[in-house]
């Protein structure tokens, strides 16, 4: 529905009016139709976090965005060609009773390059595709390290810097934390990357088998031994060995490793024949190693040759910027997997995985993703459709934070009861109106309060 000439038809700016319970278009005109190339039936199935880059983080708490926002430039994106800088030059509420947010905001690309250089706010707020992004962002040369975070940054300059050689690596973090996925991308941009990346979980290896597994066997050295077998080094040989959870590796194996790690040696199980491999190691664990050293679980000695060079990945709890780009990556993926085509999160959803804490990290966070693609049968995915343990742990943090007031607690309260009501009555409002003993007209006002 395009904004009439009480609203502001006649000015030169872009409007847009926001129901700021969910971020969606509710008015626009001409020009915001112009400039973001989309028609009419397009725009009234968006929400402001599809068009303005840079406010996907942001919760509109006080029903306005605020201050620092205004008058700075950020990305706009549109249908066709390439996005633009606008500046917000004017936010306010215009119907306070179906809390609508005003916003005028004009294009300053074609005036200041200059200008629209010093952008910071998507940066600052992790928003992809930016095109005020540093040309030399490291990110960038990291494709499958998803992310934005300071944190992530400096682990794309380690990658950067230690996959120009053959150091081993020592890669330590929460399980979940994307060690593979470093492992890889050090695999991917060093000189070994036309020769193979061997993977191997040496939690899933019993230890009657690892050694077997790790430096092969020959034929007849043990019952079931039927024929000759190359070990992961040898089938790594001139590429990559990722070792994860290098702590379950019996201290039986540990100093033949420890000699491969020195000399490049070993011999295949029953065999006295010396095998000599050029191979880059690269271990990652889930727990720390000089714990395990104290335990008597780990050698010593073999810590010190792993702990070259250590990169440590930090829990999702601690770059909570990097959740959005990560989410997105993997609907993405979802979309094409499961044949949907799912266009984005709603911001309520993007605000509930924020505030959770993600103790399964990256892993969880996609299995949750996966779930909501499952789930949502809708053009974009919502609260409802995450996994429950995120949805209880959430509105469990919600209603007892230090700012959650009376009227917050009861609003959630009122929501519970109508959803209830609606579930028994199949639907029927007439039928939950009179559960409630609620007036019907009243009842589709609060209907509408509580985004149902």
């Amino acid at each position: 529905m395009n904004a009439d000439k009480s609203t502001g038809e006649n000015t030169p700016k872009s409007l847009l009016a926001i129901n700021c319970d969910n971020g969606k278009i509710i008015i626009w005109n001409d020009k915001a139709a112009a400039l973001t190339g989309y028609n009419d039936s397009e725009l009234k199935e968006m929400y402001l976090n599809q068009l303005i880059g840079g406010l996907e983080n942001l919760l509109i708490i006080k029903n306005q965005i605020p201050n620092a926002y205004k008058s700075k430039p950020v990305i706009l994106r549109r249908k066709k060609g390439p996005s633009v800088y606008v500046k917000i030059c004017e936010n306010k509420i215009i119907d306070k009773l179906n809390s609508l947010l005003f916003i005028s905001f004009e294009n300053i690309s074609k005036h200041n390059k200059t200008e629209s250089e010093t952008c910071q706010t998507c940066l600052e707020l992790g928003s992809p595709g930016n095109p005020s992004a540093d040309n030399n962002d490291i990110t960038k040369k990291f494709p499958t390290i998803i992310g934005q975070s300071i944190q992530n940054q400096k682990i794309c300059r380690l990658v950067d810097q230690i996959s120009k050689t053959d150091t081993t690596v020592l890669l330590q973090g929460e399980s979940g934390t994307g060690k593979e996925v470093v492992a890889g991308a050090i695999h991917n941009h060093s000189s070994r990357a036309r020769y193979p990346f061997v993977k191997l979980n040496c939690a899933t290896i019993s230890e009657t088998l690892m050694e077997s597994e790790l430096f092969g066997h020959v034929k007849g050295a043990f019952t079931g031994a039927l024929y000759d077998y190359k070990g992961r080094f040898m089938q790594a040989n001139n590429g990559t060995i990722l070792l994860d959870e290098i702590t379950s590796l019996s201290l039986a194996s540990q100093p033949k490793l420890l000699r491969i790690i020195q000399q490049g040696q070993f011999e295949p199980v029953g065999s006295s024949v010396t095998k000599t491999v050029n191979v880059r190691i690269i271990v990652a664990s889930n727990i720390n190693l000089e714990k395990a050293i104290k335990k008597n679980e780990f050698r010593e000695d073999l810590y010190y040759r792993l702990n070259v060079f250590p990169i440590h990945l930090p829990p999702l709890r601690d770059r909570k910027e990097d959740i959005i780009p990560l989410a997105r990556h993997f609907l993405k993926k979802c979309n094409l997997q499961l044949g949907k085509q799912i266009r984005d999160f709603l911001p309520e959803t993007f605000s509930m995985m924020i505030t959770y804490d993600w103790p399964g990290n990256i892993r969880e966070l996609e299995h949750a993703v996966e779930h909501a693609v499952i789930l949502c049968n809708e053009s974009f995915i919502s609260p409802e459709n995450l996994p429950s343990k995120i949805i209880k742990c959430v509105s469990k943090v919600n209603t007892y934070q230090d700012d959650f007031g009376l009227r917050d607690r009861l609003n959630l309260y009122e929501k519970q009861l109508i959803k209830d009501a609606l579930a028994i009555s199949k639907g029927i409002k007439c039928r939950a109106a009179k559960m409630l003993k609620v007036d019907p007209r009243n009842f589709n006002y609060l209907l509408h309060k509580h985004q149902l």
